[in-house]
């Protein structure tokens, strides 16, 4: 089961039970912390209580945008004018939308089932600086697999920049850090970055540099004389093909349990994997759990970030964008050194045994006017088999 909340279609809870097995031979930097492997275990990170998101989330769970990750001052060139935006990353740069990107907007239920949930936003002509009215939908989907399928659409009224993101934070453990999780990416080029982890012009292959992940490994690579684990926030370029249902695999994660992994499918041509280094929170999340660096990781589709060309990044003449669907099926599987598990052994789940609830709402009173006038919490479930 999925909980979701109206501040940023924020997916706040993803859960899964599995049985109590686990292979032999687990890494030995394991934490004993961790959640017995037959008890719920959280997959994402975020807070049990939605009135935390908008002064401590560092995006949990939400949906990024009007231009998800970063724009170097604030500025680009689009019909020959130069377009100013917030910059909300060290009073410099833009990140993520703005000062309150969608991720930090209150959004309507639009509709709902039993294992699904549409979200709608309107976003205002001139909104943290972008040009035209812009109207975006989430879509939450729990299929069978079990996957949790995320579709983001948008169409604006002008000639703008539109690049959605689903932002939640991955630990297929349920705690410790994802220094031992495995991962593999479909990428044979990223985009270099500088320290404030802007793009440069142009890509570069992953052979022979710690952004090779073409072959599952151990995310916990060190870079050249580096006794630091690898600082990740890096876009890569897909090298897998469309296949006939408009997707391709990004990306394979295994947790260090060795029971469960994830593969990310999308239709965009390019993934965000940031790796959790500056996670800091000053509240406790799930499970009174402390999120610290590395505590879980992001992998977003996406089209690649605005590169330095000249004194702005440019954007070509366009028409208002009439309407544009980003795709990401997260896919979760058994490790592949695990038994056969029997179908009703795996589910998402989540929430309190008193909080699952089936084609529901619950709403809440908002504790400060950002959530005015009700927080909607939607828990929407599936009991689907495991592939």
């Amino acid at each position: 089961m999925a909980d979701l909340i109206p501040m940023g279609a924020v997916l706040q809870r993803l859960q899964i039970s599995l049985p109590n097995s686990l292979p032999n031979n687990l890494p030995n930097r394991l934490p004993n912390s961790l959640p017995r492997a037959d008890s719920p275990r959280d997959l994402t990170l975020g807070f049990p209580d939605p009135a935390a998101y908008p002064d401590f989330s560092p995006h949990f769970g939400a949906t990024a945008g009007r231009y998800a990750n970063r724009i170097r001052d604030g500025r680009f060139e689009l019909d020959g004018k130069i377009i100013q935006l917030s910059c909300n990353q060290d009073g410099r740069h833009h990140l993520h939308g703005g000062q309150r990107g969608f991720g930090k907007r209150e959004w309507t239920l639009l509709d709902h089932g039993a294992d699904w949930a549409d979200w709608g936003y309107e976003a205002a002509d001139g909104e943290e600086g972008y040009p035209g009215a812009c109207e975006v939908r989430c879509s939450y989907r729990l299929l069978p697999g079990p996957i949790l399928r995320v579709e983001l659409m948008a169409r604006s009224t002008k000639p703008t920049i539109i690049n959605l993101v689903h932002h939640s934070y991955f630990n297929l453990d349920g705690g410790g850090t994802i220094h031992e999780a495995r991962l593999e990416i479909d990428a044979d080029h990223y985009v270099p970055v500088d320290e404030a982890a802007l793009p440069y012009d142009g890509v570069q292959p992953v052979a022979g540099t710690p952004f090779d992940f073409r072959t599952a490994r151990p995310i916990h690579a060190k870079a050249a004389g580096d006794e630091q684990a690898f600082p990740y926030d890096h876009c890569f370029i897909l090298s897998s093909p469309i296949g006939a249902d408009g997707l391709r695999r990004a990306a394979r994660l295994s947790g260090a349990r060795q029971d469960l992994a994830m593969e990310l499918w999308t239709n965009q041509p390019a993934v965000q994997f940031y790796a959790g280094h500056k996670i800091k929170t000053a509240i406790p999340g799930h499970q009174g759990v402390a999120y610290g660096a590395f505590s879980g990781l992001c992998l977003e589709p996406q089209i690649p970030p605005i590169a330095r060309t000249g004194p702005f990044g440019r954007m070509p003449s366009s028409a208002p964008v009439k309407t544009i669907t980003r795709s990401a099926n997260f896919a979760f599987t058994r490790y592949e050194a695990m038994n056969p598990l029997p179908a009703s052994q795996i589910r998402l789940m989540g929430g309190r045994p008193s909080t699952r609830l089936r084609a529901s709402v619950r709403l809440t009173a908002g504790p400060r006017g950002i959530c005015a006038p009700f927080l909607a919490k939607t828990a929407i479930s599936s009991s689907a088999s495991c592939r």
